[in-house]
């Protein structure tokens, strides 16, 4: 029990900027976080319905959408959307795999995603936007998070690390944890018919990114990667949910 308290204290820490204290989390407690991801989604989850859940009756859709799109990025700390800008700028550049993985590492921000980020932000907000007055909306909120972690735990497991070192490596999954990835897919059944189908579809969007990702890499994944996965496959889920069920 302490070991599972200890471990979703390190996936809270590792994803989140919630106040949690990490002083005594050892690099064991991270080795095990990697399950308890899609938790950590069902809670940030869970807070941006709340929030949004009192915002819909005070405030117009366009300025609600911006104020949870606002709450959502910094729960992360922007986090996801710093491994997206990153591919942006090294999976879409005509290069050879081993020069992406060195773009992948540069601090520097180019022009693809200077283009790729806003339109990703643009996308959400418009959903979000378009989804205000839906009584789905909370269930949407709780799903698109937890989507996105559910993903990059499977990314996890199916696709080798592309590179010997790495912050990936830290919170990497054991093959035994495959059946974590089942037990949290039965969650999503919870959340309802519709959005079960909006939350799979984004999933199956996800697995197919990750396959084309890790082809560009060389076989393989990164930190950066996960990230980029998890916040196109909220965002994927939350567009989709705006086209079926607003």
């Amino acid at each position: 029990m302490r070991e599972t308290r200890r471990a979703v204290q390190a996936a809270f820490a590792f994803l989140t900027t919630f106040p949690v204290p990490t002083e005594t989390l050892t690099t064991d407690d991270f080795a095990r976080a990697a399950r308890w991801f899609p938790l950590v989604g069902l809670v940030l989850g869970g807070l941006l319905a709340g929030m949004a859940w009192l915002l819909m009756p005070r405030v117009s859709a366009l300025l609600g959408a911006a104020l949870v799109l606002t709450a959502w990025i910094a729960a992360t700390g922007a986090l996801h959307h710093d491994g997206f800008a990153d591919c942006a700028d090294a999976l879409l550049a005509p290069v050879p795999p081993e020069r992406r993985l060195v773009i992948l590492r540069d601090t520097h921000v180019g022009a693809f995603a200077l283009v790729a980020v806003p339109l990703l932000l643009l996308l959400a907000w418009s959903a979000l936007a378009a989804l205000w007055t839906s009584p789905m909306l909370p269930r949407v909120l709780v799903a698109a998070p937890f989507c996105g972690r559910l993903c990059m735990l499977w990314a996890q497991l199916h696709w080798q690390y592309a590179r010997p070192q790495g912050m990936g490596r830290l919170v990497a999954p054991r093959r035994s944890d495959r059946v974590w990835v089942m037990a949290w897919g039965l969650v999503l059944l919870l959340l309802g018919r519709g959005v079960v189908l909006v939350g799979g579809m984004a999933c199956v969007l996800g697995h197919w990114l990750a396959g084309r990702m890790a082809a560009r890499l060389g076989g393989g994944l990164t930190g950066d990667t996960y990230g980029a996965l998890n916040v196109v496959v909220e965002t994927a889920t939350l567009v989709l949910a705006a086209l079926v069920l607003a």
